[in-house]
């Protein structure tokens, strides 16, 4: 046999890699045996164990040049599903939901006090309505994503069953579908809708796999534009917002839903009962929306509710981050029961100026109001604090 890396034992390509002998190749160079001679068995025997240890040798380098070939691709996958939008996608994407919020707002605004605005439909309880014109405005927003991000999803209220196990399952699909889902609620205040009490509002949230990065927020009766984008601040309409300033509860004024279902409602009657001994006052709106709006902008100091849906307290969440003020949320069945930070699959929230969070948070959790105790479905006719 010619020795290792002579042109007889060449045919194998030496690997691209560490410099090392091209290994030989069995086709074109046999090794001797049987010759009769112990020196030949001897010396073939050595050249096959050689063969079989550069031939692990190599098997070892290009596993772990493989490896590195792996990590690379993971890292740079990871890095492409973690990092950032561009600032002029995002500046896109805010500008069709302001536009898109304004349409829809200016169309239910000019149904208010019509026969139009008549309820159509009761969901869940009586408190739960739907007017023609709720469906109307969603489909307004629809066509303003689809004319302009036609792969982009929309998890709209209206699109969706009454209850919170549908709200959560119709989140969940859409995440997982959508790689940007566009968040909206297209009459946020139905029922103050209906009755032409003019504090109803739209509320459009954009998430990037998950991540809130756009909101508008837009109050047609007052023509107030709340919007945000992610890292650049909250605006009412071209000024810069922040949330208020103050320190203690004693001095800040509270914000609480009206749930429609009776078991919320009681873990929101048990708040603010408490409350109102503790803070400046609490008032009760009927929209998350706006509400979530005015604790961005120092009109309101906090806002608690047990139980919401993502399209009531995307838009406003980002809103309030972006100004200065905290979020939690408060699942008992979910990831926030510690008091997390706020995320869209949040249901029992609570925000504030950051100042009075904890302090409010103990309040409440005192009572235990952050989020709906099992026991507040029983008995469903009685409203006992």
């Amino acid at each position: 046999c010619p020795p290792l890396g002579s042109a007889r034992c060449a045919s194998s390509a030496p690997f691209e890699g560490p410099s090392w002998p091209p290994l030989a190749s069995q086709s074109s160079c046999r090794l001797r045996r049987g010759s009769g001679e112990a020196g030949q068995r001897g010396g073939g025997e050595e050249i096959q164990r050689k063969i079989r240890g550069m031939r692990r040798h190599r098997a070892l380098v290009v596993g772990l040049v493989a490896l590195q070939s792996s990590w690379t691709l993971l890292e740079g996958f990871s890095t492409a599903r973690t990092s950032m939008p561009s600032a002029e996608m995002l500046a896109g994407i805010t500008s069709v939901a302001k536009q898109a919020a304004r349409d829809a707002g200016m169309h239910f605004r000019a149904a208010m006090g019509t026969d139009r605005a008549e309820v159509q439909k009761v969901k869940n309880t009586n408190q739960d309505l739907l007017t023609q014109v709720d469906p109307e405005c969603q489909k307004i927003i629809e066509q303003h994503i689809r004319d302009n991000f036609p792969s982009h999803g929309l998890l709209g209220e209206e699109d969706v069953p009454p209850g919170p196990d549908a709200s959560r399952q119709a989140l969940e699909k859409a995440l997982d579908e959508h790689e940007w889902l566009w968040i909206v609620d297209p009459i946020d205040g139905t029922t103050n809708f209906v009755h032409a009490f003019p504090l109803s509002a739209v509320s459009i949230g954009v998430a990037h796999r998950g991540e809130l990065m756009c909101a508008a927020i837009y109050d047609p009766a007052a023509d107030e534009m709340f919007w945000a984008e992610k890292g650049k601040g909250a605006f009412l309409n071209d000024d810069r917002i922040s949330v208020g300033p103050q320190g203690n509860l004693c001095d800040g004024l509270v914000c609480a839903g009206s749930p429609p279902n009776i078991g919320p409602l009681r873990a929101s009657v048990r708040g603010i009962a408490m409350l109102t001994k503790k803070s400046r006052s609490v008032r009760m709106l009927g929209s998350a929306a706006i509400m979530l709006a005015w604790v961005a902008c120092g009109r309101v100091t906090a806002y608690f509710e047990p139980d919401l849906n993502s399209w009531d307290t995307c838009a406003g969440a980002l809103l309030i981050d972006e100004a200065g003020g905290k979020g939690t949320g408060h699942d008992r069945d979910g990831p926030g029961d510690a008091g997390e930070p706020y995320s869209v699959r949040s249901r029992a929230i609570l925000f504030s100026n950051g100042r009075i969070h904890e302090e409010i948070r103990a309040e409440l959790a005192s009572v235990d109001a952050l989020s709906v105790n099992p026991a507040d479905y029983d008995q469903e006719t009685s409203l006992s604090v």
